[in-house]
C-alpha cells in the first residue's frame, strides 16, 4: 500500500490496436474501468492525475507503441502472455475479463513478468529492425530485377551504382531500379546512424570486437540483450535466443526435441554472424567446435546452431566481465 495521504493505483490494460480496456484500482477498490482509444490522448483520460501508479500490460506486437503512449505515468509491468494464459485460462474470454485477470494475478503475486526495455533500448532496436527491413526489401527488388532482365534477354553482373543507372534507363526495369537506388540510400543513412550509436553503447563495442560481427550486428545483438544482468545464467540467455533444445522427461528417460522458439531475430543474427566467423577464422575454437560437431553428427545445420550457441556463450562472458574478444 502507499504512504498515508497518497493513493496507490494499479492500472490494468488489455490492449488492442484501436481500443483498449482499462481497469483502475485505488487502494484495493475499482474506481474506473472501460474502453479508451488506443492513443496517448485516450490513455491520458484514465491515467492523468494519479500517484504511485503501477501499470500492467501484456507484451504484444504493439507493445513498444503502447509503452510510448503511457510512458511517464508510473511503473510499467509487462506480463508474459503465454504463461498468463496457462495460469488463468478461461472459457469466457473478453477484454474486460482479461484486464481483471491481469490485475488479480498481480495482486496475488502470480503474474509472469517480462522485461520492460528502456526508451533508449527500444529506439536502438527499432533502428536495427528498420535497417533489417530495408535489406530485405533490397533483396526482394534485386531478385525481381534479375527475373525481369532474364525475361527480356539481358543482365548485369552486380548492382553497382553504374549498373543501377543502366537499369534506370531501361524501360522494363526503370521503376524498380529507382526503388532499389532509394532503398540502398536508406540503408546507407541507417548504417551511419548505427555506427554513431555503437560508440555510445559499451555492449555493442565489445561485441564488435568478435571476428565476423560488424557494427549493425553488434548493435542489434546488444540491444536485444539490453542488460546482461537480467539473465542469471548463460543457459537462460541461450533459451531467450532460441538456441537450446526442448527436453522431454518420462520416468528415467530424457529426450531432446527441437530447439525452443525464443527471440527469432536474435537467433538469426547469431547464426549469420557465426557463419561469417567460421569462414574467416579457420582456427578459432568456435570454428573447431563447429567442424567437430558437423563431422560427428553429419549435419551442418546442427553444427551451425551449436556454434551460434558457443558464440553467445562468448558474448555472455565478455559482457559480464566487460572485456573484448580474444582467442
Amino acid at each position: 500500500m502507499g504512504k498515508a495521504g497518497t493513493r496507490e493505483r494499479i492500472v490494468s490494460i488489455d490492449t488492442g490496436k484501436t481500443k483498449s480496456y482499462v481497469v483502475v484500482e485505488e487502494n484495493g477498490e475499482t474506481v474506473r474501468e472501460g474502453y479508451v482509444e488506443t492513443s496517448k490522448e485516450g490513455f491520458e483520460k484514465m491515467l492523468a492525475n494519479g500517484k504511485d501508479t503501477t501499470m500492467i500490460i501484456e507484451t504484444s506486437s504493439c507493445f513498444n507503441g503502447i509503452l510510448s503512449m503511457i510512458e511517464g505515468y508510473g511503473k510499467v509491468i509487462a506480463a508474459y502472455p503465454f504463461k498468463v494464459r496457462l495460469i488463468a485460462e478461461s472459457v469466457k474470454k473478453t477484454d474486460k475479463v482479461d484486464a481483471h485477470t491481469l490485475l488479480d494475478l498481480h495482486k496475488a503475486g502470480f503474474l509472469p513478468q517480462s522485461y520492460v526495455p528502456s526508451k533508449r533500448i527500444r529506439d536502438l532496436r527499432e533502428l536495427c529492425h528498420d535497417r533489417d527491413s530495408l535489406v530485405t526489401e533490397a533483396t526482394r527488388l534485386k531478385n525481381r530485377l534479375r527475373y525481369k532482365m532474364f525475361s527480356h534477354g539481358f543482365h548485369v553482373d552486380t548492382f553497382s551504382k553504374l549498373n543501377i543507372e543502366v537499369l534506370k534507363a531501361n524501360e522494363f526495369t526503370s521503376v524498380m531500379a529507382l526503388g532499389l537506388e532509394n532503398v540502398l540510400a536508406g540503408i546507407k543513412v541507417l548504417d551511419s546512424q548505427i555506427a554513431e550509436e555503437e560508440k555510445d553503447f559499451r555492449y555493442a563495442e565489445l561485441i564488435d570486437s568478435i571476428p565476423g560481427i560488424g557494427s549493425y550486428s553488434a548493435l542489434a545483438i546488444a540491444s536485444e540483450i539490453a542488460d546482461i544482468s537480467r539473465f542469471s545464467s548463460v543457459e537462460k540467455l541461450e533459451a531467450y535466443a532460441g538456441l537450446v533444445p526442448r527436453v522431454y522427461q518420462s520416468g528415467g528417460t530424457d529426450r531432446k526435441g527441437h530447439i525452443v522458439k525464443g527471440n527469432k531475430y536474435l537467433k538469426t543474427l547469431l547464426v549469420e554472424c557465426v557463419r561469417i566467423h567460421i569462414m574467416h577464422r579457420k582456427y578459432s575454437w568456435i570454428t573447431k567446435n563447429y567442424e567437430r560437431i558437423a563431422k560427428n553428427s553429419g549435419s551442418k545445420k546442427k553444427a551451425v546452431i551449436a556454434a551460434a550457441r558457443k558464440l553467445l556463450r562468448v558474448i555472455y562472458i565478455m559482457l559480464m566481465e566487460d572485456r573484448e574478444y580474444h582467442e
